[in-house]
């Protein structure tokens, strides 16, 4: 089938995030990515064996279904982080946790009232994470009810705890309350230190509080965006992990269908919201909306403006020119500004099959994922998981030694 679009994966750049990560927590702490959401749309199958062939621990997923897909690829631990509350739920997941190969978070004492009565009628013995809500007012149980919970696990036979965790809230741009919420598990865990097996993994981090500071690691950093190759998008955060040795994994990409000319003061896209200031060449790339290319904020007459790279050869020597996107977004291509692209015209057919990256994997280009995600008012979570599935994802294989992992600190 013709796709108009692709997206390409680096497995590469995956195993150098997952080496500077490494390279930043130490041998001591663990290492747990996040890859709910079809591993934000890239693929979890395919991503997950590579996660672990570069150091994963452990691998965290939201649903049963998901853990069930994964474990069929990984031999590592798989963390289910929703709560499962019936026995048809657990049920399919009986052989996973009879081998270890899987463990839930309990996240309340009705939950782990239910857990213990759903594992006791399997006759199997389920390893648990506590979630501990210190401030994210979602998942977990409450501080008040959490020693509760710990009695409860210590004194049952069907439930054994393996972890206990907490999700910060605002690690991305409020480090005060970031403080606020650890100095809260910290303090739960000294006191409760009693009904904690000294061989639980003690975890509390996401990408943001991991590149903050070593505080934050604990014995496990479970992280998401990283090894994805994204970082803080405002440097001015404090952050001790330099996230500009993390590299983008993926690049969107698609090609130039059509070439034309027009008039200054012709209007472009639904509504007319762009005008053409001077006589113009404008492009079609055959992506829009219903690819998950962000619309709603960009393009108009006096709001931000999206841009694309244009690959102006294709022989690997890597000219690239950047355009805006001009007008509505459609629901199936997008309109670009090459009046400035004088080089186009060189190119076989005006330009048309040129190739444009949507999303570029170059962390400073203006159509990065973080850039194109603050245009459009989203999270580049968000933006990641809206790219259609029906998208190819195309696999690249590099070797190891095609790049260098250079040993890094923390400062003091």
């Amino acid at each position: 089938m013709l796709s108009t679009s692709k997206i390409r994966i680096d497995l590469a750049a995956i195993e150098q995030n997952m080496h500077v990560l490494r390279d930043g927590v130490g041998e001591h702490c663990q290492l747990c990515p996040v890859i709910k959401a079809d591993a934000y749309g890239l693929g979890a199958c395919r991503i997950a064996p590579v996660l672990c062939h570069s150091g994963a621990d452990m691998l965290a997923v939201f649903s049963p279904a998901q853990a069930i897909d994964l474990t069929r690829h990984v031999n590592r631990p798989v963390l289910v982080l929703m709560p499962i509350e019936t026995k048809e739920a657990l049920e399919p997941l009986r052989p996973l946790l009879v081998s270890g190969r899987l463990q839930l978070v309990v996240h309340g004492v009705s939950h782990m009232a239910s857990l213990e009565q759903i594992a006791s009628r399997l006759g199997v013995v389920v390893p648990v994470h506590l979630e501990i809500d210190t401030g994210m007012s979602r998942g977990g149980a409450s501080l008040q009810e959490s020693p509760q919970v710990l009695e409860q696990i210590a004194r049952s036979r069907w439930i054994r705890l393996s972890g206990i965790m907490t999700h910060l809230a605002s690690a991305a741009d409020d480090e005060v309350a970031c403080d606020r919420q650890m100095d809260a598990f910290d303090v739960f865990c000294s006191t409760h230190q009693a009904l904690i097996p000294p061989e639980c993994v003690v975890h509390l981090t996401n990408t943001f509080a991991l590149l903050r500071h070593k505080r934050f690691h604990k014995s496990m950093a479970r992280f998401g965006l990283a090894w994805a190759g994204f970082g803080f998008d405002d440097e001015e955060q404090p952050h001790q992990l330099d996230s500009s040795r993390l590299r983008p994994v993926f690049t969107w990409e698609s090609s130039i269908i059509h070439v034309k000319t027009i008039r200054k003061g012709e209007q472009v896209g639904y509504g007319g919201g762009w005008i053409a200031g001077r006589d113009s060449v404008i492009g079609l790339v055959p992506v829009g909306y219903a690819d998950g290319y962000p619309r709603g904020t960009f393009g108009g007459r006096d709001g931000p403006v999206a841009h694309v790279r244009i690959k102006l050869l294709s022989d690997g020597s890597g000219l690239h020119r950047h355009a805006p996107v001009i007008g509505a977004v459609n629901m199936d291509q997008i309109i670009i500004d090459l009046t400035d692209l004088a080089e186009l015209a060189h190119q076989p057919r005006g330009g048309v099959g040129t190739g444009v990256e949507l999303i570029s994997n170059d962390a400073d280009a203006p159509n990065s994922l973080w850039l194109m995600a603050r245009g459009a008012g989203m999270s580049p979570h968000e933006l990641l998981c809206r790219l259609n599935p029906r998208i190819p994802r195309i696999i690249e294989q590099q070797t190891r030694s095609t790049f260098v992992s250079e040993p890094i600190e923390f400062k003091a």
